[in-house]
């Protein structure tokens, strides 16, 4: 607890200092609170939510951090037993893992919904998470999260009494999971086939899924779960009437829960070499199982276990011919029996609550995200209206830098015209004054002409003066 308490001191302190950091800071003390509440969510749910609330309420967060804060504050809420609360904060994870668009993230919380549903009884939506979840997990091949969620929609089809459906999911799983060799979900998966079938009553396949459980956990020596599948080999092997198989089974798995230090399986060990005694008119044997088994499960505080113990005492000392020992246990066993239906009933309440509550909150996201839409769908009309405007200003702003430019174009080439008219002018000026110059000297040629050359009336006078004096 001391423990707890330094991590709340130091959140705190965190938070206190927070404010008036920079931003780096403010992203090292967010990771650093992450962590925090991480550690606390089961501890000390409460403090690990007012964390998270801290961190969602902040507008500026890392989106991974954001992440993490939305499914610690559900895990915490489901450790308090608060499952509608529960579900509203891995419903926003899983809104923040699509906007960030992390597969891995989407078939996790789809995961922890599907799980969560079940819990309540709401085995529609539990189906419905949980093969979202599988199909997330196929198309990515994310192997982890695709075994947990077949694991769990088996889970849901059992308590369903829908035994086969669940069986098929199982087979798909170990069918992929036997391509990684990962020969711990191997076994794990074939040991789930094995108590389907075995809870279906067939007992024949139960027998072979176990035993190739059991291989495997032989082979990487997990004694816990070497133990559990030879209780439920006994379990088979009893109900089959091969008395001398079942024995050797518990022997052996009574001698590992003992070493193990495993309390609730070895009652139920003992239950059963209880009831394989009886067959075999071993009473003494029997009565000394169930003493044992009644102790152990009173220990551990579990009335299931307790009832079971009274059950199978009643029958003994009814076979045995003690009746009033049969009368007495029966007795017990009755009454406890009616206490644990009341719990059952009162769970079954709860649950209804719960979905009653959750239905009303969907009806309610329902309504906000139609509000929503409505706001979203009138702020769409005005971006619309704001487009058109700016779309005819900056078709006036464009005509008009249009006109602004043929303006100065025309401009300049009335300039250049002009400069043009200017220089033909002076040309025309010049061409003038050369042709008056070139005329001036003609005539002035002429003159010097008409001076040098003797005159005609001169030339003629002498011609016919020749011409007379011949």
């Amino acid at each position: 607890m001391k423990s707890y308490f330094k991590i709340l001191l130091a959140t705190f302190l965190l938070l206190f200092s927070i404010k008036v950091k920079t931003q780096s800071f403010n992203g090292i003390a967010d990771s650093v609170l992450l962590k925090n509440a991480y550690q606390l969510r089961y501890a000390v749910a409460d403090s690990a939510i007012l964390i998270v609330d801290f961190l969602v309420a902040k507008k500026q967060i890392h989106d991974t951090i954001h992440y993490h804060a939305l499914e610690i504050g559900g895990d915490a809420f489901w450790h308090k037993g608060s499952f509608v609360k529960s579900i509203d904060y891995y419903n926003k994870a899983l809104l923040k893992a699509t906007e960030i668009k992390d597969a891995y993230k989407v078939a996790r919380q789809h995961g922890n919904l599907g799980y969560l549903y079940m819990e309540i009884a709401e085995y529609d939506k539990a189906i419905e998470e949980l093969k979202a979840s599988m199909e997330i997990s196929l198309k990515n091949n994310f192997n982890d999260r695709y075994f947990i969620a077949s694991t769990y929609l088996a889970s849901v089809w059992g308590r369903l009494k829908q035994y086969e459906k669940g069986i098929e999911i199982q087979k798909k799983a170990l069918e992929k999971v036997i391509l990684t060799n990962d020969s711990i979900s191997i076994a794990i998966i074939t040991n789930n086939i094995g108590g389907n079938y075995l809870r279906a009553g067939i007992l024949d396949s139960s027998e072979y899924y176990y035993n190739k459980s059991l291989l495997i956990d032989r082979k990487m020596n997990h004694q816990k779960e070497m133990a559990n599948t030879l209780l439920s080999l006994a379990e088979i092997y009893f109900q089959k009437n091969e008395l001398s198989k079942a024995q050797k089974m518990l022997v052996e798995s009574i001698h590992i829960y003992k070493n193990l230090g495993t309390t609730s399986p070895l009652s139920l060990a003992y239950i059963l070499s209880a009831k394989i005694n009886a067959e075999l008119k071993n009473y003494d044997t029997a009565k000394r199982f169930l003493s044992e088994a009644l102790l152990l499960a009173q220990q551990t505080n579990s009335k299931n276990l307790i009832s079971s113990a009274y059950l199978e005492s009643s029958k003994v000392y009814k076979k045995a011919g003690d009746l009033a020992n049969a009368f007495k246990y029966m007795e017990l066993y009755v009454y406890l029996n009616d206490s644990i239906y009341q719990e059952e009933s009162a769970t079954k309440i709860a649950q209804m609550a719960v979905r009653l509550e959750l239905s009303g909150k969907e009806k309610e996201i329902e309504l906000l995200n139609i509000d929503k839409k409505l706001q979203q769908l009138e702020l769409k009309n005005k971006r619309n209206q704001q487009y058109g405007l700016y779309g005819g200003l900056i078709l006036v702003i464009a005509f008009a830098g249009f006109m602004y430019n043929r303006f100065k174009i025309t401009q300049k080439q009335k300039a250049v015209i002009e400069q043009q008219k200017e220089i033909v002018e002076k040309a025309h000026l010049l061409l003038e004054e050369k042709n008056n110059e070139v005329i001036a000297s003609i005539r002035y040629a002429k003159r010097i002409q008409d001076a040098l050359l003797t005159s005609q009336k001169y030339i003629e006078r002498n011609i016919n003066r020749l011409k007379a004096s011949k």
